[in-house]
């Protein structure tokens, strides 16, 4: 096993030659007489755990703490004071610039020891967590890259509609979805769902989801069957818990010029009839895997065009400014500012959002959309 590094900031040679030869066999060590050299081997050997004296030349103990914390090398390390001082005030400060314990001198060997090897097995703990972390992280990588491969991806080709999509993940892995394919010659189906919460937890509903709506590409269901496929299996999966599904379904039959749409408790979708009337598809089922549901679909006919809007929460759950969100108001504002000027795409809306406030915007969610136009 690699030995723990350890520096040693002590102005006295002869406690330097004391701890040497108390941890020297222990210890991966370097050595440093003030605080400016502490700094510079402290930047060059990486130590975990700092051995420092307060009262040292150049620069004092407290100082050094200061610049360790603010460093970003090593900011984990442990750091054991070393104080010939019992002043309350003394600790204090070190504790508060950051030390993590303190010994006081003359030494008694045995509690030195003891406090050091608290310290070493902290960083252990901690090594272990890190590389613990690095595994995690790793799998979380790989959870993100298949659920990337599971969304639509390439072209898209369907007779008399054009298609737009975005997915931006706010993380590694998401709980957004979104899918469209044909059910039928003249029929596209289209989603986007959003699962409560991150991570790959969300990812797995997401995935049961995805593959309940791809069944009805493969072998057709109508709207509500599906929707109601989807509720079933996630009752069963996670009822009883605290996770849900929000979804915006719809079928777009170019043949009948009509729109059937489901909304599970999601965001209102924006549809846009003859470039005259504005529809807010708001929620006409409850949200999916809490309980048994009755669906039905609701319907939209059209005679000319129609051009939907489907997105998740992500693009209104943000701040204006500290402690001021955006809000669904608003960011319906916007929408149909965009819609009825026809200079609305999915990538110029986030441009607009992000210039609405007077600071930076931070999506704190994921974002997810489609954007489609019949063009018959």
């Amino acid at each position: 096993m690699k030995k723990v590094k350890l520096l040693i900031a002590e102005d006295s040679s002869i406690n330097r030659k004391f701890l040497l030869r108390l941890l020297g066999e222990e210890f991966e060590i370097e050595e440093s007489c003030d605080g400016e050299e502490a700094l510079e081997k402290f930047a060059a050997f990486a130590p975990d755990i700092v051995l420092l004296d307060i009262h040292m030349p150049v620069m004092d103990g407290l100082e050094v703490i200061r610049r360790i914390r603010n460093s970003w090398v090593k900011r984990d390390v442990f750091i054991l004071v070393l104080t010939g001082e019992e002043s309350t005030e003394v600790k204090v400060e070190a504790l508060n610039q950051g030390a993590n314990d303190f010994v006081l001198k003359p030494f008694v060997r045995e509690e030195l020891q003891a406090r050091v090897r608290v310290a070493k097995r902290q960083v252990l703990i901690l090594e272990e967590l890190r590389r613990a972390y690095s595994i995690i992280s790793s799998e979380m990588d790989m959870v993100a890259d298949l659920q990337t491969r599971l969304l639509p991806r390439g072209g898209f080709d369907f007779p008399g509609v054009d298609l737009d999509w975005m997915y931006l993940p706010s993380g590694r892995a998401s709980g957004d979805y979104y899918d469209f394919f044909p059910v039928g010659p003249d029929t596209l189906r289209f989603v986007v769902a959003d699962v409560s919460g991150h991570g790959a937890r969300a990812a797995f509903i997401m995935n049961t989801v995805r593959a309940i709506f791809r069944m009805s590409w493969r072998n057709y269901f109508p709207l509500e069957q599906v929707v109601s496929f989807v509720n079933d299996d996630l009752c069963q999966i996670v009822g009883g818990e605290a996770d849900f599904v929000t979804l915006m379904a719809c079928d777009l039959d170019l043949s009948t010029k009509t729109l059937l749409y489901i909304n599970a408790g999601h965001c209102p979708g924006f549809i846009l009839t003859d470039q005259e009337i504005i529809h807010q598809l708001s929620p006409n089922c409850r949200p999916l895997g809490i309980f048994s549901l009755d669906i039905s679909a609701g319907k939209i006919s059209f005679k000319n065009s129609l051009k939907a809007f489907l997105y998740t929460d992500g693009f209104y759950e943000w701040e204006l400014a500290p402690g001021e969100i955006l809000g669904l108001d608003r960011f319906r504002d916007e929408v149909q500012q965009m819609i009825f000027q026809n200079g609305f795409d999915l990538w110029a809306l986030k441009d607009r959002l992000e210039r609405v406030g007077e600071h930076r915007v931070r999506f704190r969610d994921d974002l997810t959309a489609l954007w489609i136009r019949t063009n018959i």
